[in-house]
């Protein structure tokens, strides 16, 4: 039986719709709702961790796949947004994820087998798979240099 993973997190209210996100062993970030929910600008938000957590899981599993695999990643970036609208009798939810990457590989050879990493990454991140958003990934892969 595979031991399950615990991760924690504390938040204490600083005021007006801000806060302290704090986790041990780690800084602590200043939080608050968004501009667009009456909040401070300049702020992390829950809607940016949350589109966040996904780009992240998508890069790192990425990562550790092409590594598994003995591909040599030079470079690796990428941007991402979340859509956030108003349904019909569920209040505001997140529709969709899009993560736009950028990939730097050791030689023309490779571009292909990032490719097949990279979607095999998007299918097996454990944060989106967690999600009831939509997560899709689109790749510009290039050869280093």
């Amino acid at each position: 039986m595979v031991t399950p993973h615990r991760f924690e997190t504390s938040v204490s209210w600083t005021g007006a719709r801000e806060g302290k996100l704090e986790a041990e062993g780690l800084p602590s970030l200043d939080v608050a709702s968004p501009p667009e929910f009456s909040g401070t600008a300049g702020r992390w938000t829950p809607e940016h961790f949350f589109v966040a957590s996904a780009e992240v899981c998508v890069m790192l599993t990425f990562i550790a796949i092409a590594d598994f695999s003995k591909l040599t990643v030079k470079g690796y970036r990428s941007s991402s947004g979340g859509v956030l609208e108003k349904i019909e009798g569920k209040g505001y939810r997140f529709t969709r994820i899009e993560i736009q990457a950028h990939v730097e590989v050791e030689k023309e050879a490779d571009v292909e087998r990032a490719q097949r990493l990279l979607d095999k990454a998007e299918a097996s991140c454990l944060v989106s798979n967690s999600m009831e958003t939509p997560v899709s990934v689109t790749a510009e892969i290039v050869v280093a240099g």
